[in-house]
């Protein structure tokens, strides 16, 4: 398209001569996503990839709190008269306050 002093005069031949289907395709392709996010609002999705994340997080915390107990590697956190020795209590922890206890995990994992 061509622009003057900021409206548009008239469309670029090319762009009249697109073929029909073309237009088509470019909506199939657009609504072949994996996720179809019209209508959800960006705060909506942000929530939802949050909690997500968290969740992944706390199953790699399970996860691997079980792979170190079974090499006899336990994972041991001491707050005053709190232990924190067992993966599930890791992954619940760290589901409940992320930014809190994945830290404090990452610190105990590495000091074993």
């Amino acid at each position: 398209m061509r622009v003057r002093a900021g409206t548009v005069v008239e469309a670029d031949a090319a762009l009249k001569s697109r073929p029909a289907w073309s237009s088509g395709l470019r909506r199939a392709a657009a609504s072949a996503s994996w996720a179809d996010t019209e209508g959800v609002s960006p705060t909506v999705m942000g929530v939802l990839l949050a909690v997500l994340a968290v969740g992944a997080v706390s199953l790699w915390v399970l996860e691997d709190a079980q792979s170190q107990m079974e090499r006899n590697r336990p994972v041991v956190a001491t707050i005053g008269d709190l232990t924190i020795d067992r993966p599930q209590v890791w992954a619940a922890l760290c589901l409940l306050a992320v930014v809190l206890f994945l830290p404090l995990y990452l610190v105990a994992r590495s000091a074993n």
